[in-house]
């Protein structure tokens, strides 16, 4: 396991170091990973998209419901005992041995504590849930809790480093791994097992091959400088994680109860699109941006420039696919999923406003992060939760599941107008320059949502019908020529300045 000592930002040893040269390396370093992680990206999304598209007509949507159920219980489970221990390792200048060290030893205690815990209290949160097959489910789910916990220490480290080529590896073996396990399981059983199946495969392979990849020699220790260090940066992280599952999953157990396993595997269906699009687009510029920032504190003018390269490349990528996905949803939906999922639509054509602008906020929120200001996440989470929990009980409660869709739509426009105050507080306001793209995405969505709105408010009138999908090809394809002559021009600038 490599110590401390290599894990120092360019420059900080083997002589003087110009900080124009500095930036060239952090710029090469960043370049790199960032083409290892946008392929693994694709290559990754690509394969979830093509096992989604396997397992819909395989699968029935209580099935996904089911799953989506246990799933949401583990991840509350989990996230309230988050311990915040990837970005403390991420973020701490001096990385060592012991630090890892501790690390593995809490992850391993913490997913025994959390196993034991659901088994005992699967019933009762089954009860609750109002789903009484999910109490044996859970309890075998459970172990994927302990199976995770067991993963190598230095997977971090890789991250730390922007060492993404074996980071990828990793994730698109595991990958693999667990969509061939899951669609053999469900052409085998045809039932809500061949999910869990294929994730518990998916763990067990996963613990060993952390190893393999990311080697390290594990010891327990529970060390207390160490522990004080990685507590300090972390307990932000978890009040941040608590906040942040609310808002992303508490939205799963509303559903749940009050729209039943079908509902709740519809509503699924919906998230998983805008989620890959928004999210988990954007933590592949996470995974980057996070030690990038670490590694650029100092350099005002350079963090501007990332920052303004994060966000045109946020408006170039999601903001159109995203509304694309709107636009083509009635036509989508049944056409790869089958005729079963058609009660998705609607919520998916909503939560594509949801994926515009948690991308935009995991570009900010990396960059808080990044800088040492975790306390703001915190802050803007809290704020978000507040106004996420009436909402989505209210709004589901009226309006089904457009309506839990709209919640957390416009619980992530709040969300995005407190990131953007905090990251101007921070840079001061010449960093308005950098959210630019925020202006014409915005432009876009309010074109594409106004037609879909008229579609919907005289859907027996042919003519809004036509009008409202004609208002949404012309935002695309203006803001697609403004992408091509603008802000390619403006991402070359910014990258060689």
């Amino acid at each position: 396991m490599t110590t401390a000592s290599s894990n120092h930002a360019p420059g900080a040893s083997g002589g003087p170091e110009t900080v124009e040269a500095g930036a060239v390396r952090i710029r090469h370093r960043v370049l790199e990973a960032g083409g290892w992680a946008m392929a693994g990206f694709v290559v990754e999304k690509g394969i979830g998209f093509l096992q989604l598209v396997v397992l819909t007509r395989l699968l029935l949507p209580g099935d996904f419901g089911l799953m989506a159920a246990s799933a949401a219980v583990l991840l509350a489970i989990q996230t309230f005992s988050e311990l915040g221990l990837e970005p403390a390792v991420i973020a701490k200048p001096k990385l060592t041995d012991e630090d890892l060290r501790v690390a593995w030893t809490l992850s391993v205690i913490r997913g025994v504590v959390l196993t034991v815990g659901l088994w005992g209290l699967a019933d009762v949160i089954a009860g609750s849930m109002r789903i009484p097959e999910l109490g044996f489910f859970l309890r075998v789910h459970a172990a994927g809790v302990l199976l995770q916990s067991l993963h190598s220490p230095a997977l971090f480290v890789l991250l730390k480093q922007l060492d993404l080529r074996r980071r990828v590896s990793f994730d698109l073996s595991r990958r693999l791994v667990e969509s061939a396990a899951t669609i053999g399981l469900a052409w085998w059983w045809q039932s809500a097992w061949a999910l869990l199946g294929g994730q518990l495969v998916a763990f067990c392979f996963g613990s060993l091959l952390s190893f393999w990849v990311a080697p390290c020699r594990i010891s327990w220790s529970l060390d207390r400088a160490a522990l004080r260090s990685l507590w300090s940066y972390g307990r932000y992280q978890n009040l941040t994680a608590w906040f942040l599952f609310t808002v992303m999953s508490g939205g799963d157990f509303v559903v749940g109860r009050l729209q039943g396993v079908a509902g709740l595997g519809q509503y699924q269906l919906a998230m998983a699109i805008p989620t890959m699009i928004g999210i988990r687009a954007m933590s592949v510029i996470s995974q980057i941006s996070l030690p990038t920032y670490a590694l650029m504190q100092k350099d005002r003018a350079g963090v501007l420039r990332a920052l303004s390269l994060q966000m045109s490349l946020t408006g170039m990528v999601v903001v159109p696919t995203a509304m694309a996905v709107a636009i083509l949803a009635p036509y989508l939906v049944p056409f790869v999923f089958g005729p079963s999922w058609t009660a998705a639509v609607e919520p998916l054509r909503v939560l594509s406003l949801f994926a515009i602008a948690a991308a935009f906020c995991s570009v900010m929120a990396a960059f808080h992060c990044g800088a040492n200001r975790p306390e703001l996440q915190t802050k803007i989470w809290a704020v978000m939760c507040a106004c996420y929990v009436p909402t989505v009980v209210t709004f589901t409660m009226t309006w089904g599941l457009v309506g839990a869709a709209w919640a957390l739509a416009l619980t992530f426009l709040v969300g995005l107008g407190l990131h953007l105050k905090a990251t101007v507080q921070i840079l001061g306001v010449e960093s308005v320059s950098a959210f630019e793209p925020l202006r014409w995405a915005g432009g876009l969505v309010l074109l594409v949502a106004g037609g879909m709105i008229l579609s919907r408010a005289v859907p027996s009138m042919w003519i809004a019908q036509w009008f409202g999908a004609l208002c949404g090809v012309a935002g695309v394809s203006v803001y697609g020529w403004h992408l091509w002559s603008r802000e390619s021009l403006r991402l070359r600038t910014l990258w060689g300045s």
